[in-house]
């Protein structure tokens, strides 16, 4: 499970925009691939390719699930918004370590809506999950399709808005065929 994929050196330049290079992870490395971005900007990958900025991840699809936390850029709590003098360079990246230890050893459960397309998730505008949702992390599960994923978390621990039901937490991890 790539955890926020790291921008220098895995994005290569490919005409005006940039491509995940011969070093980034793919759907081709594992029979399910579910990748968290946390400290990424499409906008960014389109347009600087692999020349370092603030935010160190990648927004591109990569995975048969990509979960994109909070829009998959700054992480709450990461930057305050009057000012940018309380920007911490590698908070959002790291804070995907944070995220997938709790959805392991945490009463919690990071249930994702669906989204179609990478716009839907800058904008929020992504399939609300009522019941049968994926969830970010330890308990993940390979959709039918490869499909991108929006949550929301808090900007503290616990980070997670969902509490675990007792038969989420006891069950086996990830069922994969």
């Amino acid at each position: 499970m790539p955890l926020d994929p790291a921008r220098p050196n895995f994005l290569v330049e490919h005409g005006d925009t940039s491509v995940p290079g011969p070093f980034s992870v793919s759907r081709d490395d594992a029979v399910f691939v579910d990748v968290i971005h946390t400290d990424s900007s499409l906008i960014m990958d389109k347009v600087l390719g692999s020349v370092p900025y603030p935010n160190l991840g990648i927004f591109q699809s990569l995975g048969h699930a990509d979960f994109y936390p909070n829009g998959g850029h700054t992480q709450p709590g990461c930057m305050d918004i009057i000012s940018h003098f309380n920007y911490l360079p590698a908070c959002s990246h790291l804070r995907v370590l944070e995220y997938y230890i709790t959805s392991i050893s945490e009463d919690c459960e990071y249930k994702s809506d669906r989204c179609t397309y990478e716009a839907e998730i800058l904008l929020g505008w992504c399939t609300k999950c009522d019941n049968g949702c994926n969830k970010m992390g330890y308990y993940a599960t390979k959709p039918d399709t490869n499909v991108l994923y929006y949550l929301t978390t808090n900007s503290q621990s616990p980070y997670c808005k969902q509490e675990k039901t007792s038969s989420s937490w006891w069950r086996n991890k990830r069922n994969v065929n």
